[in-house]
């Protein structure tokens, strides 16, 4: 490999489906809110039953990154061009 595997993992993006918003931050803080797409795992056990709820736990996250996450980064993978409500989205104060 030219490069350390680490590096790679910048190219990857990763789902919301963590155990706590601590661990959803920490996902954020280290691979940026543009790697990480909205997941739910649903039905299975690791199932997250309001994951915009679970998304606006997470402390300083802003209205883009939480547009982002919840839907706007999906939508860009898969080169989807259907706008995104940002009012669905409850936002932390």
């Amino acid at each position: 490999m030219p490069r350390p595997p680490t590096s790679y993992l910048r190219q990857i993006y990763f789902d919301t489906v963590v155990f706590t918003p601590h661990q959803l931050a920490q996902l954020v803080r280290l691979y940026g809110a543009e790697r990480i797409i909205m997941g739910t795992d649903y039905p299975f056990d690791m199932a997250e039953y309001d994951p915009i709820g679970h998304l606006a736990a997470v402390e300083g996250l802003d209205p883009a990154a939480v547009a982002a996450i919840a839907g706007g980064n999906a939508r860009k993978l898969l080169g989807i061009s259907v706008p995104f409500n940002t009012d669905t989205c409850r936002q932390n104060s």
